[in-house]
């Protein structure tokens, strides 16, 4: 070995003995030393322990990336939807600060899961880390109930990462706002241009549960429904694109074109209703209905067709598909026919047996039973359409 080696050599030597002697003086430093150089390990450690480390690595991202966006989100109900395009489109890299924060809070969980699995496969539940083990418990609870209750009601007033409630446009074209105001309705949201919107619409509302309008721009002619929770985009594009809904709504749409027509969320439910619990919203729909008296709905109250009667049009119609032969077939099927002595026996004591009904499930009868409504038209809300209509004829 040459001289040159052995003088470098010792430099180094003694270099790396001077590092040593700082790292083991310095107070702060000494901790770090005792943490990352002396602390002694297991001898079976693996890349299974790096999962704490990971989990701190996605912490420190969430809070810089958390930070970053609350730079220039704007919590306010007509700024949020704003402010939130203002982070995908003018920020630089702001589309990538975004995801980066929303997916690495999915693989903070999947680490914290893997963490707890490899403590339970290697017992580090054990003595003398119980205490250890107890307080990381602890903390899982407490970050799964921020999180999932979190994420709960983000199902109700949340689309995607921003409120659902503050991203719903609410500015509406004057055409529009004075039919409203005719209306004397308060929407919650309005979408215009429906020919080039409609995925968008439909994102928004798909988890939406509430009452709706659809207006005619031209007319000032409405349609008044309601959809339980997440099928208000369903409503959205069987009136107004499958022509599967009204009849009369669609052949609105064929006559004065999609882009003539409006959707309006008139009113949601914050809580999640089903096709089995929907009673507030035809309540809601009924309240509605009553107000707008909408030209396009068949049946004056909603959830069933009371009260409608078929146009003399319609009558002939029917009166012609079902023609005397056929009249005549269908009642000749039992005619000349009767039932055994046996068999009338039977019914006779069927209905001698059975019970009378009770006072309680008649009052419900009657009370679930349709009821007729009176309307009343508002002179005041007729005459303003009125005008609406004679002014844009």
């Amino acid at each position: 070995m040459d001289i040159k080696s052995v003088l470098i050599k010792t430099l180094v030597s003694k270099y790396y003995d001077s590092i040593m002697r700082l790292l083991k003086s310095n107070p702060l430093l000494s901790l770090v030393n005792s943490y990352i150089v002396d602390s002694p390990q297991p001898v079976n450690l693996s890349y299974v322990w790096n999962f704490g480390s990971l989990l701190a690595l996605c912490l420190g991202i969430q809070i810089v990336t958390g930070v970053i966006l609350a730079m220039h989100y704007t919590p306010n109900v007509d700024l949020a939807f704003i402010s939130v395009e203002h982070i995908m489109r003018d920020v630089n890299y702001g589309w990538m600060i975004r995801y980066i924060h929303a997916n690495v809070a999915s693989f903070f969980f999947i680490f914290v899961y893997l963490h707890i699995g490899r403590g339970l496969y290697y017992g580090s539940y054990k003595s003398p880390r119980v205490l250890l083990w107890s307080i990381g418990v602890i903390i899982l609870v407490l970050m799964m109930g921020v999180a999932f209750l979190g994420y709960l009601n983000s199902q109700t007033w949340y689309i995607g990462e921003y409120d659902m409630i503050s991203a719903l446009p609410i500015v509406a074209s004057g055409t529009l706002q004075e039919i409203l105001d005719c209306k004397d309705v308060k929407p919650v949201a309005v979408f215009e241009n429906l020919v080039e919107t409609k995925s968008k619409v439909l994102n928004m509302i798909k988890s939406l549960g509430g009452v709706y309008m659809i207006v005619n721009l031209i007319t000032g002619d409405t349609y008044v429904g309601s959809a339980i929770t997440g099928k208000m985009g369903n409503r959205f594009h069987k009136h107004l694109y499958g022509g599967k809904g009204s009849i009369r709504l669609w052949s609105a749409v064929l006559k004065y074109g999609l882009g003539n027509f409006a959707f309006v969320v008139l009113e949601t439910v914050s809580a999640t209703v089903t096709a089995d619990d929907n009673k507030d919203i035809l309540v809601m729909e009924d309240k509605y209905i009553n107000l707008v008296k909408p030209e396009y709905n068949i049946a004056p109250q909603a959830g069933n067709t009371f009260g409608y009667r078929h146009s003399e049009e319609v009558k002939s119609l029917m009166k012609a598909n079902y023609s005397e032969e056929r009249r005549e077939t269908i009642g000749s099927l039992n005619r000349g026919k009767s039932l055994s002595p046996e068999t009338v026996e039977l019914i006779r004591q069927a209905a001698l047996k059975r019970a009378p009904m009770i006072d309680k499930t008649r009052s419900l009868v009657s009370a679930n039973s349709a009821k007729a409504q009176l309307f009343e038209v508002s002179l005041e809300n007729l005459s303003c359409l009125k005008i609406w209509k004679w002014l844009h004829q």
